[in-house]
């Protein structure tokens, strides 16, 4: 089965610069979809898959990112 074929939208997959497939969002127990991550369990767990997977970006950047997501969505 395809990555992502039951996860629901949003998906995404990370890939290498060789084209495999690095982590996707795929990582809630039980390999549930984070979707967009606005809990804070899906926020760790997208923090934690860009630290593995984005060696280039910087703490700062990363604090800056989760910050963002820990914001209140205005309606």
């Amino acid at each position: 089965m395809p990555c992502g074929a039951r996860s629901g939208l949003p998906f995404f997959a990370i890939l290498s610069t060789e084209g495999k497939k690095a982590g996707d969002s795929n990582l809630l127990p039980g390999g549930r979809n984070i979707g967009y991550p606005a809990q804070p369990d899906e926020i760790a767990a997208f923090q934690k898959l860009l630290k593995q997977t984005a060696p280039h970006l910087t703490a700062e950047q990363l604090s800056h990112l989760v910050s963002y997501l820990q914001k209140p969505v205005a309606h």
